[in-house]
């Protein structure tokens, strides 16, 4: 284990050149950072080295680093500066021409890397490769650009191009991964997919995602902003403008009612509307923002139908308001009829599903 601070420039190589660096970022993390660090060490392919840059914790990391007598283990240290610093950080510190990303909180397969790295030796076009989630080949920015489909944990890069874009952004609070995604998809890089879940994301209570709407909204915003104000954007991701800025804001409006701020999550909610009124009437998009007003972890069909009622409360709220509001435009207001008329077909799939799947329960119990 090589022990720096983060300012540190010493770049010798003690066992040879790695094939990957795994860059983690850590803050007071330790109740999870020994799972995080041995799905690393115990990959399949050994020529990688795990880069653990400590973002001023105050628990015990330090002391439990020491410990570790793995030479493929390089600890930075650093003042408090945040997740996109702290990346930064390794990456520039990284000695593998492959950079890999894993949460404190995290965990890989035990194959992760050796499948990611295959791709990218086999295919020098590659400059980003991920697992899991659905398989994408190619120019991906048309559903980038529609919201963050990626975790970081389940992503690698090549090293040259990350840097070339600028790295993290420091100056985020939140997102900082899919202004990155954006700005590699923006500039040309292809992707592909591993495709396998091969990343254990975990859920609990002290998770950075169930803080902070307003802080996640705003830089959702800012960065479609930036991303749609350049003259060159292809004319394919332009025309997706419109859904781009409505899906941030009702992610915008879900994050709000989770946090349990009604009167924020409706007025996001109005905004999404305002983008693209015809959302109103569009009864699969609306089960989809139905099941994104669940807990993290419970955002899926099954929770949402087993729940039909309340969530059709919700959303009944939700669409009301946003056509009887007084800041609701002529177009809005006119789709009034249809906006009840979808939210009701809307409930009912739902309650339809809900009532299917106790029908089955009870015969399974039978």
């Amino acid at each position: 284990m090589k022990t720096t601070t983060a300012s540190d420039t010493d770049r010798r190589v003690s066992a040879g050149t790695p094939a990957v660096s795994v860059v983690v970022p850590s803050f007071n993390g330790l109740p999870y950072l020994r799972e995080a660090v041995a799905s690393i060490l115990g990959q399949t392919l050994e020529a990688i080295e795990l880069v653990l840059v400590d973002d001023g914790s105050t628990d015990e990391t330090a002391a439990y680093v020491a410990t570790i007598a793995d030479p493929r283990l390089r600890y930075l240290s650093q003042q408090n500066r945040g997740l996109a610093a702290s990346r930064n950080v390794g990456i520039r510190a990284a000695r593998g021409a492959y950079v890999a990303f894993l949460d404190h909180d995290d965990r890989y397969a035990p194959d992760k890397i050796a499948r990611q790295a295959a791709v990218l030796d086999a295919r020098p076009d590659v400059g980003v490769v991920y697992t899991g989630w659905r398989h994408i080949d190619g120019d991906i920015l048309p559903t980038l650009i529609l919201g963050n489909v990626m975790h970081p944990s389940t992503m690698m890069v090549r090293r040259d191009p990350v840097l070339a874009a600028g790295a993290f952004d420091e100056s985020r609070t939140g997102l900082e991964d899919w202004d990155l995604w954006v700005r590699l998809a923006t500039a040309g890089i292809r992707w592909a997919c591993v495709d396998a879940a091969l990343v254990d994301y975990r859920l609990h209570p002290g998770q950075m995602s169930k803080h902070g709407a307003k802080r996640r909204l705003d830089n959702r915003l800012a960065i479609l902003d930036r991303t749609c104000a350049a003259p060159d954007l292809a004319a394919n991701v332009r025309r997706l403008e419109a859904d781009a800025y409505q899906n941030a804001f009702l992610m915008g409006a879900a994050d709000y009612h989770r946090a349990g701020q009604a009167d924020e999550a409706r007025t996001a909610f109005r905004a999404a509307v305002a983008r693209r009124p015809a959302i109103l009437t569009e009864p699969r998009r609306l089960r989809s923002f139905c099941r994104s007003l669940n807990p993290m972890g419970a955002q899926h069909v099954a929770t949402t139908a087993s729940d039909w009622r309340s969530v059709g409360r919700t959303l009944r709220g939700f669409v009301r308001d946003a056509v009887q509001h007084s800041d609701a435009s002529p177009e809005v207001r006119q789709l009034a009829a249809r906006a009840r008329w979808a939210t009701f077909r809307t409930v009912a799939t739902l309650a339809r599903r809900g009532t299917r799947a106790v029908i089955i329960g009870s015969r399974r119990k039978g």
